[in-house]
């Protein structure tokens, strides 16, 4: 079974979240289980009781997200700081502008993720 992993923007302007608490239920009751950094969607005013509501595992922290869960949601590209973290198990969803971040994409394909 896939697990899904949400993490939290790491970016300071960033309020934006790819998965809501209702949508956390949508997932879970189709059996996919989900794991939430915590603090994933405080910026967007959801808290992680709310995630816990609806079926989500709160987890500490975003390695412990990685970890965890293979198809792993996030608003922006990737991070360098997310780079060592991918694997080959990882299939990761977010926004990506591959003009401006060639050098990330190039690193997103090196890691096999």
């Amino acid at each position: 079974m896939l697990k899904v992993g949400l993490l939290k923007e790491i970016k300071p302007h960033e309020g934006r979240v790819m998965l809501t608490p209702e949508g956390v239920k949508v997932l879970v009751k189709n059996g996919i289980p989900v794991y939430v950094e915590s603090e994933a969607g405080i910026k967007c005013g959801f808290e992680n009781v709310q995630y816990e509501q609806s079926g989500a595992t709160i987890l500490p922290t975003m390695e412990k997200v990685f970890q965890t869960a293979e198809f792993v949601l996030q608003v922006l590209p990737p991070s360098p700081v997310t780079y060592e973290l991918f694997t080959e198990k990882h299939i990761v969803l977010s926004f990506m502008n591959i003009q401006q971040s060639s050098e990330r994409m190039k690193a997103l394909v090196e890691s096999k993720a």
